[in-house]
């Protein structure tokens, strides 16, 4: 018979912290030229600067115009953009799903507040274009590395 103890990826001790938030009901539009707005929020504590934050999301848009770009990014206590992600609206008014991940690997020690947001470019500068998102998740986990 196979001994199953020590099989896998995750060791005792490596997961610290995690957090999830579902967003998208009700949903959230978002309008060209307006800037970044807040998608979801998650909170982690970080035990010591040796501790890495792996954050990853998904959201399900549908965008008005097919020249619109689509900016995601991950900030770190509301300042430190972490990283970002740029998707472009295939079709008008067909729903599409973008998903990345990002690692923080140069967070202090702490409680962190972690934000997806999203801002829409529409190329022409022309009459303002909207995305909305109808659902999506952002999820964190502090690993000890």
């Amino acid at each position: 018979m196979k001994e199953w103890k020590n099989m896998g990826v995750f060791n005792p001790g490596l997961l610290i912290d995690f957090d999830c938030e579902n967003f998208g009901d009700p949903d959230i539009t978002v309008t060209s030229g307006t800037g970044f707005q807040d998608l979801a929020e998650i909170t982690l504590t970080v035990n010591s600067p040796t501790n890495a934050v792996w954050l990853n999301a998904y959201a399900t848009w549908t965008g008005t115009s097919a020249a619109d770009f689509i900016t995601f990014r991950f900030l770190r206590d509301g300042v430190d953009p972490l990283c970002s992600a740029i998707d472009s609206v295939d079709q008008a008014g067909q729903a599409d799903t973008t998903a990345f991940s990002c690692c923080d690997t140069t967070v202090d020690a702490g409680v962190h507040t972690y934000t997806l947001q999203a801002s829409v470019t529409h190329p022409s500068g022309g009459q303002q274009q909207t995305v909305t998102f109808s659902m999506g998740s952002f999820q964190g986990a502090v690993i000890n590395t």
